[in-house]
Formats: structure tokens, sequence, C-alpha cells
């Protein structure tokens, strides 16, 4: 998949079906988890100095793409 907006090396976490992944953003924000099912997950952005956001996505036979995850405004997280 693919996550706008944030730069290459930012940690991901995925959580949902009994699973935890973590994958690290490469170039254009994509990412790559392997052997995943048809469920519903939370992927969780990590990265230092930034606000932890999640969003929750559905596999359903396909990649995840474009997916969006702004940060919501306020203070960062240091």
């Amino acid at each position: 998949g693919s996550i706008a907006g944030v730069p290459a090396g930012t940690t991901l976490v995925l959580t949902g079906c009994g699973v935890t992944n973590g994958a690290t953003t490469g170039a254009g924000g994509s990412f790559s988890f392997a052997n995943l099912v048809d469920c519903v997950y939370q992927i969780t952005v990590q990265r230092s100095g930034f606000q932890r956001v999640s969003r929750v996505v559905t596999l359903n036979g396909s990649d995840i793409t474009n997916l969006s995850i702004a940060p919501p405004s306020g203070p960062t997280l240091v």
C-alpha cells in the first residue's frame, strides 16, 4: 500500500485478527505487510516528534492503497 503525507522511514504498526506487524515506509510512503487475510485492521503511524495517528482499514481481496493519514491539529508529542 501507500500512505500520503509521511516521510520515508516512518514506522507503521498494523493490528487486527490476532496479528501485530510492523513496517517502515519507503519512498512516496510505500509500505507492505505480508501474509494478511481479509479482515479489519488498524494501522498506526508512529514517528518521533509527531502525534500518533491511527486509521481502521478493511482488507477485502485487494491491496490497501492511497491511505491518507493526516495528523490531527494540536501540539505534537516529542
